[in-house]
Parts: structure tokens; C-alpha cells; sequence
């Protein structure tokens, strides 16, 4: 207990080092969320912060978001327009940066495949099974088009039925969309956005239940000790 205690908190700092600087943002998203002189209006941080996925899906959540989860979340594209006008000079520094708003997203299109056809749910729908999302509409409307199949030759075999804008991807990572075609090969070894913030969420339940587990056992021991010596 006591090791794996130990190598649980070294992974947790680590990966929390990574979350609180924003390690993989653009420049100039880190500088709105740090020391922006000008507030950006309805900013609620990173998207990848706004969702909450469980690990077992959060690969395929980085994969179906692509370059889309180094964005930054808001309120309103309107008063973010807004906001860029009135501000004086370039608000934006640091290269480019991308933003999203759930109410300027559209809903996912209609499409419902039997299951018999080896599909394994709506992307949406499996994170949210077991975990409460930080923005139901949100992760509905971004994550709602892309659906979970066993295979590629059964991604294949749904293409010509579904909806212009629908993603197929499989637990491996292989992806067939009619818009951008068939993308495979071996997904990075390096965390997502998404994946690196489930992970850190993992890592902090499974660290507090092992540091319970390490104090509960050092008190038996203590324990056990204190009457040997009353022998």
C-alpha cells in the first residue's frame, strides 16, 4: 500500500503540475486564463476542463475533439465578438487561440443504429453513464455526433446510413467520417487534453483511498504493538 501510496502521489504531481500550468494550450489561451489585461466576458476555462469523462473513454473523447479541445469555453460568441471590438489594439497575443459556446453548437443529427449492427453507444451517452458532465448541453452537442462501433468494417459497413457530419470510431481509434474519410494508426502515447485531466481525477480518488488505507493499516500496527508491550 504504503508503495503504491508513493507512486500514486509522484504520478498525481506530475500530472497536476501539467493541469495548472496548461501544458499543451496555445500561448495565447494560457495568457487570456492567467493575466489577461482585458477579462475575456462568459470565460469558463478550457474545454477539456468542462468535461468530465471517465478514463476508460477519455482517448477517444481527445480523438473526436482534434485540435477543437485546446479551446477555450464561453458563454456567448456574441459578447466574445463584442469584446474583441471595444478592447484597444490586439487582445490576443501569443499566436492564435479558439473558442466555443454550447448555445452557438448544434444539436447532434438524428441518427439511431440498431445494435445489432456492432455499434457500442453514442459518445455523449457513455461518458455521461458514469459521469456527471460539467455541461450536459455541451458535451451533448460536441460529442453527440460520434458513435462508439466495434470495428472498422462495421464503421464501413454504417458510413452510407448516417448523417452528413456523423464521426465512426472504434475502441482502437480508427475513425471513418464521409467528410474527412478513414484515419488509422497507433494512437500517441502522449495524454490528450481530456485524457490528462480523467487521469488526474483517477489518480486523486485512488490516492485519498490509498492514503486512508496506509493510515488505517499504521494505526493496526501501532495498535498491535501497544498491546505486546502491555504483555
Amino acid at each position: 500500500w504504503r508503495a503504491s501510496a508513493v507512486a500514486c502521489r509522484e504520478r498525481r504531481y506530475l500530472l497536476h503540475d501539467l493541469v495548472t500550468r496548461h501544458d499543451g494550450l496555445p500561448d495565447a489561451a494560457r495568457g487570456l486564463l492567467e493575466y489577461a489585461y482585458a477579462p475575456v466576458p462568459g470565460l469558463a476555462g478550457t474545454l477539456a476542463d468542462a468535461l468530465v469523462v471517465p478514463v476508460e473513454w477519455a482517448t477517444l473523447v481527445d480523438l473526436a475533439l482534434g485540435q477543437l479541445a485546446r479551446s477555450l469555453v464561453v458563454s456567448s460568441l456574441d459578447d466574445l465578438i463584442g469584446w474583441q471590438e471595444s478592447v484597444p489594439g490586439q487582445p490576443v497575443s501569443g499566436g492564435r487561440v479558439g473558442f466555443v459556446a454550447a448555445a452557438a453548437l448544434p444539436e447532434p443529427p438524428e441518427f439511431e443504429p440498431a445494435a445489432e449492427t456492432g455499434v457500442i453507444g453514442r459518445l455523449d451517452r457513455l461518458v455521461t453513464a458514469d459521469a456527471a458532465p460539467g455541461d450536459a448541453t455541451l458535451v451533448r452537442r460536441l460529442l453527440g455526433r460520434v458513435w462508439i462501433v466495434e470495428s472498422l468494417r462495421q464503421a464501413a459497413a454504417l458510413l452510407p446510413s448516417a448523417p452528413a457530419g456523423v464521426l465512426l470510431l472504434t475502441p482502437t481509434g480508427e475513425a471513418l467520417s464521409a467528410a474527412c474519410g478513414l484515419e488509422i494508426g497507433t494512437m500517441t502515447a502522449t495524454l490528450g487534453l481530456v485524457s490528462r485531466r480523467s487521469e488526474l481525477r483517477e489518480i486523486e480518488r485512488r490516492f485519498a483511498e490509498l492514503t486512508t488505507a496506509v493510515a488505517l493499516a499504521t494505526a493496526a500496527v501501532t495498535e498491535r504493538e501497544a498491546e505486546q508491550g502491555r504483555l
